[in-house]
């Protein structure tokens, strides 16, 4: 372990990743508790850090996200990884610091969710919203739109329904709608990749959410269950884009 921590004892932290990844070391058993009890700690290299954030399994992972001392480039490189980012992405917007950066980044003048000064309260105001006025005339008796924003509401509905009335997530159609929303994500161009990665990761907590079994038993939830990311993700779309955008859903759905 000794080893491990001298070898990461470097400020060029791509050259400690690159380091590790060319010649992994090799944990015994005991060495992986060792390792697991100084990742918590705020004396920790940080190139020992985004190794891990990096290539680590998730356990190491959410042990790094509640780490107070870990540089933005680390929490960087932990919420890239898609799969693991919804089992801490919570730990990471407990840090102030980042929230407030999350914040300040995501909803620049944008009232209430501007104002929220922690999770809980963005959580709060994120359960209703008005944004979505102008768009619901557009969406048909049948089917899904042709319009994006008219679409999201759709989608938003139908997500409702299914949780209202324990309606079994359905994989390959339900899928494809968060497939949608990951793009409207993708479209905030304005946005950091770091919040992009973020509210994507809020999307895919929903999701293993929704479809149930034991990654979903595995989830923390931090007390959040009544957290809607669909509703804050697209409430946040239809804030930034106020021109109807031509959406096509044979594309996105396929003949259903």
């Amino acid at each position: 372990m000794k080893s491990l921590v001298s070898r990461c004892n470097s400020n060029d932290l791509v050259e400690v990743v690159k380091s590790l990844r060319a010649d992994p070391p090799v944990l015994t058993d005991v060495d992986k508790m060792k390792l697991k009890r100084l990742l918590g700690q705020p004396t920790v290299p940080q190139g020992l850090l985004l190794w891990v954030a990096l290539c680590g399994p998730i356990e190491m992972k959410q042990i790094v996200a509640k780490n107070i001392s870990a540089s933005l480039m680390v929490l960087k490189a932990l919420v890239m990884d898609a799969e693991a980012a919804p089992f801490y992405v919570f730990d990471i917007l407990a840090r102030d610091d980042i929230y407030a950066a999350f914040i300040s980044d995501v909803f620049i003048g944008e009232s209430p969710y501007s104002d929220a000064e922690n999770l809980e309260e963005l959580i709060y105001n994120s359960i209703s919203t008005d944004a979505d006025n102008a768009w619901k005339e557009l969406i048909p008796k049948n089917g899904s739109c042709n319009i994006l924003q008219a679409e999201l509401i759709r989608i938003l509905w139908r997500f409702g329904r299914t949780l209202n009335h324990m309606i079994a997530y359905q994989l390959h159609y339900d899928d494809k709608m968060f497939c949608v929303l990951f793009s409207a994500v993708d479209s905030l161009s304005q946005t950091s990749t770091f919040s992009k990665n973020v509210l994507k990761a809020f999307l895919r907590w929903s999701q293993v959410k929704q479809r149930g079994g034991s990654e979903a038993e595995a989830l923390p939830s931090h007390g959040y269950e009544r957290f809607d990311p669909v509703n804050l993700v697209i409430d946040i779309f239809l804030r930034k884009f106020k021109e109807p955008i031509p959406f096509n859903s044979i594309i996105a759905y396929g003949d259903k």
